[in-house]
């Protein structure tokens, strides 16, 4: 799949950002299996100045807290002190629970953690999802979960999937609205019907055909017409691939989703595709 590795000024850092003052800047941080990206937002000029994917290759899962010491030493978006930090998370590991059922006491109950998790200590995390009935949960490890919050101030702690549903729930119109979101690695399906979520889920995979051939079975399962309901796409997806013209094949009708309105972009942000990092946008709103 063909995706953008790095977008905006490679020297960002040392000819633009060491004239302002980081204090007004928030940093968005992506935390996924293997990789990290991050937006910075001027909150004075509430412009979104810069996004990019670190080269940093690494299971967050098992790493120690040398480790990302040594991660954060290196990476120069960590030299800043910034006013606000959110940090998002990219993660299977996480579930929707109907509000009406919630128990905050028996949060480390709706997560069911394979073998490998369960070598792992875990931090389990909890918010409400604004305009839905769920409460959304999912987990992190205790070393990057406490690392973290040691090293940042004005820190807030939020889910890919999360972030995603509150966006589209405020923008949905339709009756019937699908939107899948594509990471390296996993695929976001969400629908809402009559403005209502009816299903999420977060499935990995490892080829496009893979990643075909668990959204042609959503819709099976879900008895949505291939010729009539639209399928909103966001993520690293491009018109020009082998994925892309896959599902054209089988779903008439694909959208690429707009990025946030309410943000201001920097120059090499407005040529990026709209659809792309829509999620950290959202987030920054």
């Amino acid at each position: 799949m063909q995706v953008v590795k790095e977008v905006g000024n490679s020297s960002f850092f040392k000819d633009e950002f060491v004239r302002l003052n980081s204090r007004d800047c928030k940093l968005l941080l992506e935390f996924s299996e293997e990789h990290f990206s991050y937006s910075i937002l001027q909150i004075s000029t509430n412009e979104v100045l810069y996004t990019a994917v670190s080269n940093v290759v690494l299971n967050w899962f098992q790493a120690t807290e040398s480790q990302l010491t040594d991660i954060f030493n290196k990476e120069e978006v960590f030299n800043f002190k910034f006013g606000e930090v959110v940090i998002l998370t990219d993660t299977i590991y996480s579930t929707l629970v109907p509000k009406v059922f919630f128990d905050q006491n028996k949060i480390n109950t709706y997560l069911n953690t394979n073998m490998y998790l369960s070598k792992v200590a875990l931090k389990y995390l909890s918010f409400e999802l604004a305009d839905l009935e769920y409460q959304y949960l999912y987990i992190l490890p205790e070393t990057l979960y406490s690392f973290l919050e040691k090293n940042f101030l004005s820190i807030s702690f939020r889910a890919t999937e999360s972030e995603l549903l509150n966006f589209l729930n405020r923008k949905n119109v339709a009756i019937q609205y699908v939107n899948v979101h594509i990471t390296y690695t996993k695929l976001h399906f969400c629908y809402f019907e009559d403005k209502k979520l009816k299903f999420s889920n977060t499935f990995s995979y490892q080829s496009n055909e893979d990643l075909l051939y668990n959204i042609l079975n959503i819709y099976k399962q879900l008895g949505l017409n291939t010729e009539k309901v639209i399928l909103n796409l966001s993520g690293i997806i491009i018109k020009q691939s082998e994925i892309y013209e896959l599902l054209y094949k089988y779903i008439k009708f694909i959208n690429f989703q707009k990025r946030p309105l309410k943000l201001n972009y920097s120059k090499s942000l407005k040529e990026m595709p709209e659809h792309y990092f829509m999620h950290h946008y959202a987030a920054l709103l």
